[in-house]
């Protein structure tokens, strides 16, 4: 729990909801693009997810189009307890990616690749049916049967919070900083790659029955590739052409499928964002997957590389202006509710904190998380920013990808605009979520002005062809 109390835990979030012109707007962006200069005053009414209509006067009482429609947890084969542990948490109605999901994963037949916007509910859609398989087969000594792979150790710590909220005794363990061995009795193993290879023992999951990797597009990129390989190797080699090829020379018989055998993990792919760069050389994380587990099902959402019709988006041209003043005001004049702030580096994130922290309205109300900082003091910051101690979170893209910072943040503003497409879904994603509205404020510099420009040019916000 944060030291500091939280000032502003029962703010009132008053106004209208986003204009059907607006969104039309924000739905077909045409050629003929406006800078504005000009701030206006944002206001919106948060309601429960299932609430959720796309604006005054439209299409009154139409849910949100990350809700699957006509589908209910039972249907998906989830136990009555589980489900009233989930409406208890305010979860009544499953997401589009976890009626797709969750069925697939309880059968096991098949390795997926699970595409789906940010904020979707990903992280119970894989958890959820290894809940399930452990409530239906309660044993005195309960053996690891999830392995969770993931990029940060804060995402670790964000797992065990959210299958803790559900209270069914399932244990989720993390590997990393002080713990060296997976407890006792743990149901889910969670931990970055290096974590596993450096500490993990292989009798501990003898009875993997899911292999997830989480976040697919960063973890089978740069550093992090060669460490992710070599876990899927110990579980089970994948089903490339070159080793059919060699088991074919050998004389062996090559499997005819690359789906898990009996007694074999379940491999599964998540992520907001699957990158199809192309070119002969290019080594695109769409294409590594299809190369080494063909048979593997695509499971996709509409949304998925597009802009969430439930975003409101302010782009600010700011020119000869003092970028920090315009932050400033584009905070003063923003909604009510929480507000994420991010920037290109740790330097910057330090400017920005201590500008921020000498503005009477905003002073001690500012928290600040880059990779600068460890890992502890990190989630500290995060964990104290979601429980309400502090107002504005001043971030890099380490706040980007993956975290759930709560249901209050009304607000992302980029104080420095995203470099690639990917990082400026991810930024974009921390608002409007599971259902609700959202507004971001993009500040443009000269910097960054081709790269806003592509994106608001974008057709119907789909951003797939940018990458």
């Amino acid at each position: 729990m944060c030291a500091r109390l939280c000032a502003f835990s029962n703010m009132s979030f008053q106004g209208s909801l986003l204009s059907n012109a607006l969104l039309r707007s924000n739905q077909s962006r045409g050629p003929c693009l406006v800078w504005s200069r000009e701030l206006r005053r944002c206001s919106m009414v948060l309601r429960s997810a299932e609430e959720q209509t796309y604006g005054d006067g439209g299409d009154t009482g139409k849910q949100s189009p990350m809700f699957a429609k006509g589908v209910s947890f039972v249907e998906l084969g989830l136990s009555s307890g589980l489900i009233a542990r989930l409406e208890k948490c305010g979860i009544s109605s499953p997401t589009n990616v976890q009626a797709k999901l969750i069925p697939r994963a309880m059968e096991g037949a098949e390795d997926l690749v699970v595409a789906s916007e940010t904020g979707s509910g990903k992280t119970f859609a894989y958890a959820l049916p290894v809940i399930q398989e452990f409530l239906n087969n309660p044993t005195s000594e309960v053996e690891a049967r999830a392995l969770v792979l993931v990029p940060t150790q804060e995402l670790s710590a964000q797992l065990v919070r959210q299958v803790s909220m559900l209270e069914t005794n399932a244990e989720v363990a993390t590997l990393g900083g002080d713990k060296f061995s997976v407890p006792k009795g743990s149901l889910i193993v969670c931990c970055t790659p290096r974590t596993f290879l450096d500490r993990a023992y292989a009798a501990d999951f003898a009875d993997i029955r899911w292999l997830i990797i989480d976040e697919a597009d960063m973890l089978l990129e740069g550093s992090f590739r060669r460490d992710v390989e070599e876990i899927l190797y110990k579980f089970r080699r994948p089903l490339s052409v070159s080793y059919k090829r060699r088991m074919k020379r050998s004389g062996a018989t090559p499997p005819t499928t690359s789906h898990p055998q009996p007694g074999q993990a379940q491999i599964i792919f998540l992520g907001a964002t699957f990158p199809e760069w192309v070119g002969d050389k290019v080594k695109s994380v769409s294409r590594w997957i299809r190369r080494r587990y063909p048979d593997a099902v695509d499971v996709r959402t509409d949304l998925i590389h597009r802009i969430n019709p439930l975003l409101e988006e302010q782009w600010i041209d700011i020119q000869d202006d003092d970028p920090m003043e315009k932050l400033a005001e584009v905070i003063r004049q923003g909604p009510d509710g929480q507000v994420l702030v991010f920037c290109n580096t740790a330097d910057t994130a330090l400017s920005v904190y201590g500008f921020l922290n000498k503005v009477p309205a905003f002073k001690n109300d500012v928290r600040i998380t880059h990779k600068s900082l460890s890992w502890k003091d990190r989630l500290a910051e995060v964990d104290c920013f979601r429980e309400g101690a502090g107002r504005i979170l001043v971030s890099t893209d380490v706040a980007a990808r993956g975290l759930d910072l709560g249901k209050n943040i009304s607000h992302v503003v980029q104080y420095n605009f995203a470099t690639n497409v990917v990082s400026y879904l991810h930024r974009i994603g921390r608002t409007a979520r599971a259902g609700r509205n959202g507004v971001a404020t993009h500040l443009v510099g000269q910097e960054g002005r081709a790269l806003a420009e592509e994106i608001r040019g974008a057709n119907r916000g789909l951003l797939e062809n940018m990458f």
